[in-house]
């Protein structure tokens, strides 16, 4: 898939070995899409790139053990410690 537009990269290795890819506005610097070795063909994008309001919540938080402890998530949100 092509992403229209300019972008700045950044990509690291997994836990696994394989590599994740995060592209960022190079101006304002947030994060608008990322691309994983796991996935080839696959482009996640951001939610908060979205104005939607009634864009659906996240169901599972992965990388739970990773998380800031100052983040509460809502009820409902499975939580999964790695991946």
């Amino acid at each position: 898939m092509k992403v229209a537009g300019d972008s700045t990269r950044w990509r690291r290795s997994s836990e696994s070995g394989r590599w994740n890819e995060s592209n960022f506005c190079p101006t304002c610097g947030v994060t608008v899409f990322a691309r994983l070795e796991v996935l080839p063909g696959i482009v996640c994008v951001s939610v908060g790139c979205f104005s939607d309001p009634d864009f659906p919540a996240p169901e599972k938080l992965y990388w739970n053990s990773r998380r800031h402890r100052w983040l509460d998530l809502p009820a409902g949100i499975e939580r999964i410690e790695t991946q």
